[in-house]
């Protein structure tokens, strides 16, 4: 706290005193004095990598937008931790936000349907809930159940929904998770059907020279990994899917060689 009062941008000073106040069991405080040691040095690995063992048994009890910016941040990082690690306590704090609260409770009404753009869109401009999409299984039966409506409900509506960024962005994040999680979430009949439908539609098209939407790819990415297509390696992939696509095309093929 001296050498805070002599230098207030001291980093170093903020990660012991937050190792101080960690070993105290006082992981709160611990965490905002992480934070404000990367706040201010934004590559300090150090305090990234303790902040990622301070999160791992935390439940959060209100909103707090500039610490869900760190843990996006702190979940960029690479070989610091496992990000299933401090799923559960991200968890508790994306359950504070608004718009989740309200997309569950949607759900569970029945009401994905209604509004289905809204809620893609405005799940979309989470940056923290689309990032843990895409590190890791999200262990929680309710943001489970969500995403095997939004899944569901944007197959069936794909034809007539308006696509834009945000909804190609929500995608993509939950074509990933639904690769990361094993594809664990129950296909419907309904879902099957139309499956086939996109299936042969996107088939058809390409025998035609025309290339498949982003949009329709990321749909059928979010039921089995694109390397499971046959005509996957014909496609010109668009660059919004080129990540996705070295994740469940050629990763998988690296690891086999």
């Amino acid at each position: 706290n001296k050498a805070l009062v002599i230098k207030p941008k001291y980093a170093d000073a903020y990660n012991n005193i937050a190792n101080a106040l960690n070993a105290q069991g006082r992981v709160d405080e611990a965490i905002t004095s992480y934070r404000q040691a990367v706040t201010l040095k934004s590559d300090y690995s150090d305090a990234y990598h303790n902040m990622g063992n301070a999160l791992r048994n935390v439940k959060f009890s209100k909103p707090d937008p500039h610490l869900a910016k760190v843990i996006c941040d702190l979940l960029e990082q690479d070989n610091f931790f496992r990000p299933i690690e401090i799923s559960k306590s991200v968890i508790t704090l994306l359950k504070l936000d608004a718009t989740l609260i309200d997309a569950i409770k949607k759900q569970k009404e029945g009401n994905l349907s209604l509004h289905l753009q809204e809620i893609v869109i405005s799940l979309s401009n989470n940056p923290l809930l689309m990032k843990i999409m895409e590190a890791c299984p999200i262990p929680d039966l309710d943001i489970e159940f969500l995403l095997k409506g939004l899944r569901s409900e944007l197959l069936l509506n794909l034809s007539i929904i308006e696509m834009n960024s945000n909804v190609l962005s929500f995608q993509l994040s939950l074509a990933e998770q639904c690769f990361i999680n094993e594809y664990l979430y129950e296909e419907t009949d309904i879902e099957s059907k139309h499956l086939l439908k996109l299936e042969d539609l996107v088939k058809n098209n390409l025998i035609k020279g025309n290339s498949p939407t982003p949009n329709e790819l990321a749909c059928l990415a979010s039921y089995k990994p694109l390397s499971e297509y046959s005509w996957v390696s014909s496609l010109s992939i668009p660059c919004e899917l080129k990540a996705l696509h070295r994740r469940q095309v050629l990763e998988p093929e690296e690891e086999n060689n």
